[in-house]
């Protein structure tokens, strides 16, 4: 297996997929960096993916708050968790081939099912 890219063809190659140059290199590289991955020198994901989870809560609730004015507070919060949870946020990866990118120990590299889709969700949160 290939090691994924890193440094500036890394930032390169995700503003292809996702229309946005990201200018600390370093940050996107943690972005991306499971806490198993061989190597790592103590930066993983895990922090980001944390500050990540509320920046996109807050940006989704702050669009369906404006798109939808006669909403309750109910229906805003089954929009919201419809649009932010583990399933869609893996989606989103797999849609633009995020998973290619991750910098993971070969035990992580191998899971499927659940384990996955929340490392991908986890992924997408921390971009």
């Amino acid at each position: 297996m290939t090691r994924p890219p890193s440094g500036q063809a890394l930032a390169d190659e995700l503003a292809a997929i996702t229309g946005h140059r990201f200018s600390d290199h370093a940050v996107v590289e943690r972005a991306l960096t499971h806490p198993s991955a061989p190597g790592r020198s103590g930066a993983d994901y895990q922090r980001l993916e944390f500050l990540g989870d509320r920046v996109l809560g807050l940006t989704v609730a702050e669009m369906l708050f404006a798109a939808f004015p006669a909403a309750s507070e109910g229906e805003l919060s089954v929009r919201l968790n419809s649009l932010v949870n583990a399933e869609a946020l893996a989606s989103i990866a797999d849609e633009i081939g995020l998973g290619r990118f991750v910098h993971a120990g070969s035990d992580i590299r191998a899971q499927s099912g659940r384990k996955r889709v929340n490392i991908n969700a986890d992924v997408v949160e921390a971009l």
